[in-house]
């Protein structure tokens, strides 16, 4: 574990609330030097604090769906599962890919158009894998409000971001996507880095970035961080509800905000209806967060199931 002072910690708070802030602007909040955050964000990169500055992109403003496979294999070598492993990696619409413990082995995000989409991407897995694979579940994502890690600081303020909902139907040119493309996982470049490297006017950058805030396919950009190396454990908690409505699906999302560890909230139809996504500082703020859930809404909460990420593959927001 990385011994992070406050400064530290202030730094890692405001660049997840907005990876995109300069070292001008952060040296403002934080009443630092340019000089002294430019040492530390090379300090927090070079101890695997920081993997990653993500832009954050929603899918369905792109008129895709979002689909969530869960996998457990079986009689699998380890040559064998490195060869799944780089053959889901390598998939460009797929955006998320983790290693877990528990009832299951991997979780799979896939965005495509339409359910012959991911049948394809399903069928070429099963064709290649099925022997391999002893159960699954699978789940359509329909809202999933991102929450920034609040527990970085004393009495942090949780913020919202939407992801999901109904699907949108912008459509991206080839300039589009080259500058999502490049932005994915380093949110920070600036408009002047961005044009040399699309070979491209910064300003022309510049609008088109402001057109896909505007148009909400870009919705954020935040840290990618390693959570065990600040001591903290990345669970995903399914819940499957009964007697649920839109009511009380809005409720279950406004109290996954008092919970500082919790980064993500999830609505979906399928083999179950609810998921939290949090970062936990152990056991016990676990435990916690699943006795008040089950506490506040025990006539609702039938079962859950608790996974353990063990590693990420592949966190990618720009499937294109």
């Amino acid at each position: 574990m990385e011994q992070l002072d406050k400064k530290d910690q202030g730094i890692l708070y405001e660049l997840d609330l907005n990876a995109r802030l300069t070292n001008k602007e952060l040296a403002k909040k934080m009443e630092l030097s340019e000089q002294s955050i430019a040492y530390r964000l090379n300090r927090l990169q070079q101890k695997e604090i920081i993997k990653s500055y993500n832009l954050l992109v929603d899918v369905s403003k792109l008129g895709l769906i979002h689909y969530k496979l869960f996998l457990r294999l079986q009689n699998i070598s380890s040559l064998k599962e490195n060869e799944f492993v780089d053959f889901v990696k390598k998939r460009k619409d797929v955006f998320w890919f983790v290693s877990v413990r528990g009832n299951f082995d991997y979780v799979i995000s896939y965005s495509g158009k339409d359910i012959f989409d991911f049948q394809e991407f399903y069928n070429s897995l099963k064709n290649k894998f099925g022997q391999y694979v002893y159960s699954e579940d699978l789940v359509i994502v329909t809202k999933a409000p991102i929450f920034n890690r609040s527990y970085f600081i004393k009495n942090g303020e949780k913020k919202e971001l939407i992801y999901g909902g109904k699907k949108g139907k912008i459509e991206l040119d080839v300039l589009d996507k080259n500058i999502l493309s490049a932005l994915s996982n380093n949110a920070r470049l600036n408009y002047i880095e961005l044009g040399k490297q699309l070979k491209q006017n910064p300003d022309t950058i510049r609008y088109r970035f402001n057109k896909l805030k505007e148009d909400k396919v870009i919705i954020g950009a935040r840290l990618g961080i390693n959570p065990e190396k600040i001591n903290r454990q990345y669970l995903l908690i399914t819940f499957n509800l009964q007697n649920f409505n839109e009511d009380l699906l809005r409720k279950l999302e406004l109290y996954a905000q008092n919970f500082d560890s919790i980064v993500y909230y999830i609505n979906c139809i399928g083999s179950h209806n609810m998921e939290i996504e949090a970062e936990v500082s152990g056991e016990e703020d676990a435990d916690r967060i699943i006795k008040h859930f089950r506490d506040k809404f025990t006539e609702y909460i039938k079962t859950y199931t608790v996974l353990t990420v063990k590693k990420e593959h592949k966190l990618n927001f720009v499937p294109i």
